[in-house]
């Protein structure tokens, strides 16, 4: 029989070392390897325009590992220059096309794995032959007297340039005038000796580049005194100074308010001008000066080197001036505030003030006014429409008259709802699901201000809950259309479309009913894509959940900014794309999309605005047609016809003063058939209270006494010569008699007043007498 041992129980130091034993044998059996890189090296001598690439190797680690990049540490992604490629699961490449300046940086590859991670970096240098940052190699800096200028010589390369820069040949000595910061030469306070030709060098072990920069030191054209008021009488001749210093040649171009003053402007004006040493003096007199004289002038001065200019006020004393600084200071939407201060009052109380404003737009509206006593310098100009713009403009009168207006103010009132709905509301079922809805703005009177949209309202008809609604932008249409979607199949819907601006949404238009299609056997709303654009076509493909190669497609287009919606009609479909071919260039297109099964049209798809690419060629089929430019730029066109018109031009003309003096010739007009008494023709002249009068008739005499008692004779033989050609003739059917004149007198001209020639003394001529 064999012996039973009893079980022995461990002691405790043996279980705790067995335990111990099986957590190391656990924890070894567990442990991997993080990422190791091994060295990366590129070459020193890279060139620009190279292909480079650089190979991350994990020498040792536990996979799956991960790789990324880094430029200057920033997260590198590939581009059409810089690729990077996984060659396998231990090694990535950065791949460089072309070397270029934009490449020099510090590359960095990590790898990661589960159990930690490495990187290793390094640096891409290439050897860069220097070129200046300014691109010119010629430069012209024009400097003005006591100013700053700089003298841009920087450059780049690799190694980096030294930049040496010379005037006269000599190196330039650094002072506080004279500061050069890496090649940047900075110049201040300039002096005449820092005129002329500066050359800048920059050069590597690659190379070296010159350029040559000259420097001009230029007094600009200015005056001394800047403004300068002169006070006159009227009818007193005024003259107005201006002095300019600068450079010559120098102009000076005297103008009121905005209009230029020459001899041709008026006869009151002259301009008398002399040259100086240092500059130009102009006068400018006024003759006989009146009230609309009273203006700021301005005298512009101008060479080369620059500008400047001078204000000159005359005041003349009569009526007011215009009043100054008009302000629409509060702006509501039917009212608003108008300030002003008052302008030269003409040495006569100023009696009232008249604000005068009108609607910009629009030739049927009047002008109104208001009268505002002399002491009061701002109003609240009431009753005016909402959302409109107005311009504003004040008058000022005394016992003397009244004054010019003010400068204009446009303001805009603010805004309120529109006051009516929209017009010509229209439904139209479209599909199963889809309805197009079209209007007309409201009348442009109801706006108050601008519209900036519409909000289209729909529930089923008869349905306890609030309608819903999609909001549509403004557009310049005439006519508005939206399409909407997803509404249930054979429902009549209440459809209403209201209008809204900045300050709030205005009336609801009258509902309008209209009923969708039940659509049970109706195709997909199709999903419609645009796959290419060009200058001139759009390719789209369609998806439908019901396969769709058995139906029938239509792709709606049309301008986005409004028109007719055109049908290209796809039948049997074989394809799911369509290309829409002969548009416009850089021309915005509304497409969707539409199918059916030959019995029932589906819902249309979403509508897609897509914009064709713009054509380089555009200009260029504008002016040239195969090759060859169009007639009116055709010089041997031109030329000719030129010749042709002027020579046409010329015989017209000749042939005119030729009849008028052979005329002249034959039919010399008798001494003894001239006038006995001439007559000057009435003038009417309006006097400052706007009567009317007539100048009195004036007899001219052109004979003398003796001659004239022979004339009277002669005179009256030929009225009774005159009354013996007229004779009663019978040439109608019912003996009613005519009276016919045989022979008409001869014109007699006017005579002509010996003209005055006599020049005045003492006055200033812009060209020699």
């Amino acid at each position: 029989m064999a012996a039973v041992f009893p079980p022995q129980k461990m002691s405790p130091p043996t279980s705790l070392f067995l335990a111990l034993f099986v957590s190391i044998i656990s924890s070894t059996c567990d442990a991997g390897d993080i990422p190791h890189i091994g060295p990366i090296k590129i070459s020193d001598d890279l060139v620009e325009g190279q292909r480079l690439m650089i190979v991350c190797a994990v020498l040792r680690g536990t996979p799956p590992i991960s790789f990324s990049w880094r430029k200057d540490s920033a997260l590198l992604v590939g581009s059409p220059d810089v690729k990077i490629i996984h060659l396998d699961e231990f090694q990535e490449q950065l791949q460089i096309s072309r070397l270029s300046s934009a490449h020099i940086a510090n590359y960095t590859c990590q790898a990661k794995n589960a159990f930690g991670s490495d990187h290793m970096s390094v640096r891409i240098v290439m050897k860069l032959k220097p070129q200046w940052i300014s691109s010119n190699n010629s430069d012209a800096v024009y400097g003005i007297e006591d100013k700053g200028v700089r003298i841009d010589c920087r450059a780049l390369g690799h190694p980096t340039p030294t930049v040496t820069i010379l005037k006269d040949n000599l190196p330039i000595i650094v002072s506080s005038r004279l500061r050069n910061t890496d090649g940047l030469l900075e110049i201040t306070n300039l002096k005449l000796g820092d005129k002329g030709s500066y050359m800048c060098e920059a050069s590597n072990t690659i190379g070296r580049i010159i350029k040559t920069v000259k420097v001009y030191l230029n007094v600009p054209a200015r005056f001394k005194e800047k403004t300068a008021v002169v006070t006159s009488r009227r009818s007193e001749t005024t003259r107005l100074k201006c002095y300019a210093l600068g450079d010559h040649p120098i102009s000076i171009v005297w103008s009121k308010g905005n209009v230029k003053l020459d001899k041709r402007t008026s006869s009151r004006y002259q301009i008398v001008e002399s040259i100086t040493t240092d500059g130009m003096n102009s006068e400018l007199l006024i003759r006989e000066t009146d009230r609309t004289d009273s203006a700021l002038y301005s005298c512009n001065t101008e060479n080369k080197f620059g500008s400047d200019e001078r204000k000159v006020k005359l005041i003349v004393k009569d009526v007011p001036g215009p009043p100054q600084d008009v302000k629409v200071r509060d702006i509501w939407s039917r009212s608003v505030s108008v300030h002003w201060t008052p302008s030269y009052d003409g040495n006569s109380p100023i009696t009232k003030h008249i604000v005068q404003y009108w609607k910009e737009h629009g030739v049927s509206y009047r002008l109104q006014e208001m009268v505002i006593p002399w002491a009061q310098q701002v109003t609240l100009v009431r009753d005016l429409q909402p959302g409109t713009q107005y311009v504003l403009s004040v008058t000022a009168e005394n016992n003397m008259g009244k004054s010019e207006p003010s400068r204009t103010v446009t303001f805009t009132t603010n805004e309120e709802e529109p006051e009516a709905p929209p017009l010509d509301v229209n439904a139209i079922t479209q599909g199963p699901t889809t309805v197009l809805v079209s209007w007309k703005a409201p009348q442009k009177d109801a706006w108050n201000g601008d519209i900036e949209g519409y909000y289209i309202g729909f529930k089923p008809k008869n349905s306890d809950g609030s309608a819903s609604y999609r909001r549509v932008d403004q557009t310049n249409n005439i006519t508005h259309e939206f399409i909407l979607q997803g509404l249930n199949k054979g429902t009549e819907y209440e459809i209403t479309v209201k209008a809204y601006n900045r300050a709030g949404t205005g009336p609801t238009s009258p509902e309008r009913l209209v009923m969708t299609r039940p659509g049970e056997d109706s195709p997909d709303i199709p999903r419609l894509f645009v796959d290419a654009v060009t200058a001139e076509s759009i390719k789209v493909h369609w998806q439908l959940r019901t396969g769709g190669l058995k139906f029938n497609y239509t792709v709606h287009h049309r301008q986005a900014d409004g028109g007719a919606w055109l049908e290209s009609i796809i039948v049997n479909a074989t394809s799911n794309s369509f290309t829409l071919e002969g548009l416009r260039s850089g021309t915005t297109y509304e497409i969707f999309l539409t199918a059916s099964n030959g019995i029932l049209r589906g819902d249309p798809s979403q509508i897609l605005k897509v914009q064709t690419l713009r054509s380089p060629d555009m200009l260029v089929e504008m002016f040239e047609t195969d090759g060859e430019l169009p007639l009116y730029f055709n010089m041997y066109l031109i030329v000719p016809a030129a010749a042709l018109a002027l020579a046409i031009i010329v015989i017209v003309v000749s042939s005119y003063i030729c009849c008028r003096q052979m005329k002249n010739v034959q039919q010399p007009l008798p001494q003894q058939e001239l006038a006995l008494y001439g007559t000057v023709m009435p003038q009417r002249c309006v006097d400052a209270a706007g009567n009317e009068f007539t100048l009195a008739y004036g007899t001219v005499q052109t004979q003398s006494d003796s001659a004239a008692v022979q004339l009277q004779a002669q005179a009256a033989q030929m009225q009774a010569t005159t009354a013996a050609t007229l004779v009663q003739t019978t040439g109608n059917t019912n003996n009613t008699g005519t009276w016919s004149r045989k022979e008409a007198p001869k014109n007699r001209p006017l005579p002509i007043p010996t003209e005055v020639t006599d020049k005045a003394t003492g006055h200033f001529y812009d060209s020699a007498q």
